[in-house]
């Protein structure tokens, strides 16, 4: 992500910040956090998709990495 936004022309010390390991911290360790529950799930062998039509809940993090992974292969990172 940093390798992402400094490209982009973001400064690293924001996600190195509260903006981002914050989150990310939020992320791993809350126990509300959808996409933890996304990654679990992933982790005890169900498919992406299963997690995605079983779920009422939005996990941002899904259509996020989505564009991660389209702006890293258009700028050949």
């Amino acid at each position: 992500m940093i390798t992402l936004a400094t490209t982009l022309g973001a400064h690293s010390d924001t996600l190195n910040g509260l903006s981002g390991i914050g989150d990310l911290m939020l992320t791993a360790f809350g126990g509300l956090s959808r996409n933890k529950k996304v990654g679990l799930r992933l982790a005890g062998g169900e498919s992406l998709q299963e997690i995605i039509d079983s779920s009422n809940e939005v996990a941002e993090g899904i259509p996020t990495l989505e564009v991660i992974v389209e702006l890293n292969k258009s700028l050949d990172l």
